[in-house]
């Protein structure tokens, strides 16, 4: 009798042991799944950052109607087709460009701004409707011709007739998305450059 109990309570421990065991290996097969996961998404989805990025404007005056000129390197060398330039609260890619803060008052549509010169790029021109037209935030630029640029190039979109804020001595952002198709929806490299303050 004590033999057979002894026996049964073993064979118990060791049916426990090796559950366990299962157990232990099903979750470092999770772990290493989950893991993979979460190295893969940022990679996926995230836009290579541009480099030497700025943004200089003709006159920092409140109010002024004046030049602003982009300059960036692309943060991965391949095909640009379209630009898009935006003036906004925040430098963030995930947060929608909005003015209703230090940026208020910025108008790339007040005084109809333009391209006044391109360098390191050529051949492109305002979004007409894919992409959309200017708004007081956005700028489109569209190459029906998408040209391959290197990395090590340095890029600088200059606009005029832009309308500064209304606001003295705030400070705004400007993003540039780059994207490889004309129609600007496949997004490649994106960027953001802090204004400087500007003066009464």
């Amino acid at each position: 009798m004590s033999i057979n109990l002894r026996l049964t309570w073993l064979e118990q421990v060791s049916t426990i042991t090796v559950t366990i065991m299962k157990i232990k290996r099903l979750m470092t097969k999770w772990c290493v799944v989950a893991l993979g996961a979460l190295l893969l998404v940022p990679m996926m989805a995230e836009a290579a950052p541009e480099t030497s990025r700025s943004v200089t404007l003709g006159s920092s005056a409140v109010s002024a109607v004046t030049t602003y000129a982009f300059s960036f390197k692309p943060g991965t060398s391949g095909n640009i087709g379209a630009i898009k330039l935006e003036l906004c609260d925040s430098p963030l890619e995930a947060v929608s460009c909005s003015n209703a803060g230090d940026s208020s008052g910025v108008s790339l549509t007040s005084n109809s701004a333009s391209v006044l010169s391109e360098t390191g790029v050529s051949g492109f021109t305002v979004g007409t409707g894919t992409p959309p037209v200017p708004t007081a935030n956005t700028f489109w630029l569209t190459n029906g011709t998408p040209q391959n640029v290197n990395n090590t190039t340095q890029v600088t979109v200059t606009l005029q007739n832009v309308r500064n804020p209304s606001g003295a001595n705030k400070q705004f952002y400007a993003k540039i998305t780059t994207y490889s198709d004309s129609a600007g929806t496949a997004e490649v490299d994106f960027g953001a450059a802090a204004m400087g303050r500007r003066r009464r």
